[in-house]
């Protein structure tokens, strides 16, 4: 609870910069996502399909440079599959699944407006896990909170390309990297020795619908 609170502030904060014309609004669409795994060796990384929803700020700074301030939650991770060798035995089992990270998000985008439709933008993405799950290849859902890393803030870079549709709604086309490390393990082999710790990063192209509630200059 505590995180949604800061985010909310944060969101707030540093919407009321102040410039000519803001528009608010809300926001929702697709996510595919996957988890880039450095070493990977018998892990197998697969993207999944989420969705993301909330509410966006934008400020004009000149007529062709705005400003623009999201919030929203969104389903990341990815679905793996994985080679497991049983000790004491010349045998292989592959294990399958999918992790379920839940975050709110806040891009702060600085935008360009190249023509009266089109306009791309870019800026940093900042991310607040809360609650990652993995659902194994049976159905069952487990909590992985406790994970090492799992609570650490995911610091992204955010590049996109927008269309408005019309006065009211615009579709946006996004990637974005995570720099953070989400997740850090140790593999061991089948001897039971542990080799250089494995890492994963978010990744994420999300494909969205803004609709505009209010200008303040009533412009639209």
């Amino acid at each position: 609870m505590r995180k949604v609170v800061f985010m909310v502030c944060l969101f707030f904060l540093v919407s009321t910069i102040g410039y000519s014309q803001k528009s608010f609004g809300v926001k929702a669409g697709l996510n595919v996502t996957r988890l880039n795994v450095n070493e990977a060796y018998t892990l197998k990384i697969k993207n999944r399909v989420g969705y993301h929803l909330g509410i966006w700020k934008e400020s004009t700074i000149s007529p062709k440079v705005f400003l623009r301030t999201e919030l929203f939650y969104t389903l990341k991770g990815g679905r793996y599959s994985d080679t497991l060798t049983l000790p004491f035995a010349n045998e292989a089992s592959r294990t399958k699944g999918t992790l379920i990270y839940n975050y709110f998000t806040l891009p702060l985008l600085l935008g360009y407006q190249l023509k009266s439709k089109t306009a791309v933008f870019l800026g940093p993405e900042f991310s607040l896990l809360i609650a990652p799950r993995n659902r194994d290849d049976g159905g069952r859902t487990h909590n992985m909170k406790n994970i090492l890393r799992y609570n650490a803030p995911d610091i992204g870079l955010t590049a996109g390309f927008r269309y408005n549709l019309n006065a009211k709604l615009s579709a946006d086309l996004r990637y974005t990297y995570g720099f953070s490390t989400i997740l850090q393990y140790e593999a061991t082999d089948v001897q039971g020795n542990a080799y250089s710790p494995k890492q994963s990063h978010n990744e994420a192209a999300q494909l969205g619908l803004s609709y505009t509630l209010k200008t303040k200059n009533g412009k639209s």
